[in-house]
């Protein structure tokens, strides 16, 4: 029954994951036939697939597992700190959204705004695996924590830029989808990775998820590596 029941959720994750990875995938189609830009459609598309990673695989999934980690964090943390932990996924969000409101000029458009609105939910739930790396039983594991959040700064920062696209031999259209599906499939496989690990104590899918996850960051680790090299002046500096 135990291995019946694994198997199911196994395959409840992949159904989510082959679905997120073909809409992430279509959204430089859908924003190019509408006339919408990618941002406004890629950021609603994978809010969408973190909302609905959390709806159908946290909370209904995992249902008992998700309690006994609630419990487990109520227990550690009480009052006024269970409280303020609680919400500091939202905090940090509402914090860093904050700060790019403060580093634009002039107030965003529609469009600024639903991308704000999206990031800023993503990130909420981006943020809650945290949770069970400070509620676990041992010693907060601070560099689990910071491999955390490193990886998906990475991951996001290698769509910030699509001109950088140009530099592949394929279509730029091709290569958008691509880069989009990459990043959804890292961002949803690590963001389960540390639910399973750090909020309900199964030890050996950390690493089978991040076995999943290495070939997707070094595929992005390449692109980031030619998108440096693309910006760096080689011939000042090889010929000075």
């Amino acid at each position: 029954m135990i291995c019946r029941s694994h198997h199911q959720l196994i395959v409840s994750q992949t159904k989510l994951l082959i679905f997120a990875v073909s809409a992430a995938a279509l959204s430089p189609l859908i924003a190019s036939h509408f006339e919408v830009p990618l941002s406004v459609i890629y950021s609603g598309v994978l809010c969408a697939m973190v909302w609905s990673q959390e709806i159908f695989i946290i909370q209904y999934k995992f249902r008992p597992e998700n309690i006994d980690f609630t419990r487990r964090f109520k227990d550690k943390y009480t009052g006024f700190n269970s409280i303020i932990l609680g919400f500091m996924p939202h905090i940090i969000s509402l914090l860093i959204m904050g700060y790019i409101l403060f580093e634009i000029e002039g107030s965003p458009s529609t469009n600024g705004w639903l991308v704000l609105i999206f990031s800023f939910l993503t990130l909420v739930r981006i943020l809650d695996p945290l949770l069970g790396c400070i509620s676990a039983h041992e010693k907060i594991s601070w560099i689990s924590m910071g491999g955390y959040v490193i990886v998906f700064s990475f991951a996001t920062s290698s769509a910030i830029d699509p001109s950088k696209l140009e530099l592949y031999p394929l279509p730029f259209l091709l290569m958008e989808s691509i880069l989009l599906a990459i990043i959804t499939f890292t961002v949803l496989n690590l963001r389960m990775a540390y639910y399973q690990k750090y909020c309900f104590g199964e030890e050996q899918s950390l690493e089978t998820q991040l076995k999943l996850v290495l070939i997707p960051l070094l595929l992005l680790s390449v692109h980031q590596i030619l998108t440096i090299v693309d910006t760096i002046d080689l011939t000042s500096i090889l010929k000075r």
